[in-house]
């Protein structure tokens, strides 16, 4: 029988018979499967980190090297205890790791002196002076 004379059934027929003579087939289509959908969202994952990190990096303060390979986004409030107690931690990142920069992210949430702060430090970043902002504000008690 020519191919072009295989109907639906014929052709479901075979498909069949190739599964059953040898159902390994399935596994290797379930494995081509599995390494397209991982492609995919490899892809995706890629696609939305980069949208993100624009997002993130868009009008903030980046610190450390420029062109590092390694991307740190700090969220923090001046106003909170958890922030202030990792800025040295964050800061011997930057200074040890030369690979990593960082983007200071203000989040002031924790009242309005938080949003006053946050205020201050743009006006500081405004005037050049934002990192020795950043760093007096975080080493207050």
């Amino acid at each position: 029988m020519a191919a072009q004379e295989l109907n639906e059934a014929d052709i479901k027929r075979l498909a069949l018979e190739a599964i059953l003579e040898k159902p390994e087939i399935l596994i290797e289509a379930l494995s081509i499967l599995q390494e397209r959908e991982n492609a995919a969202l490899v892809e995706a994952q890629s696609t939305a980190l980069t949208e993100l990190r624009d997002d993130f990096e868009q009008n903030a303060p980046i610190f450390g090297n420029l062109d590092g390979s390694v991307t740190l986004v700090e969220f923090f409030d001046y106003n909170c205890g958890y922030c202030r107690r990792a800025a040295p931690e964050v800061k011997a990142v930057l200074e040890t790791s030369k690979d990593v920069r960082i983007v200071y992210r203000e989040f002031p949430i924790l009242g309005p002196g938080s949003e006053i702060a946050a205020r201050a430090s743009l006006a500081a970043r405004n005037q050049g002076k934002y990192q020795q902002f950043h760093e007096a504000m975080m080493a207050l008690n």
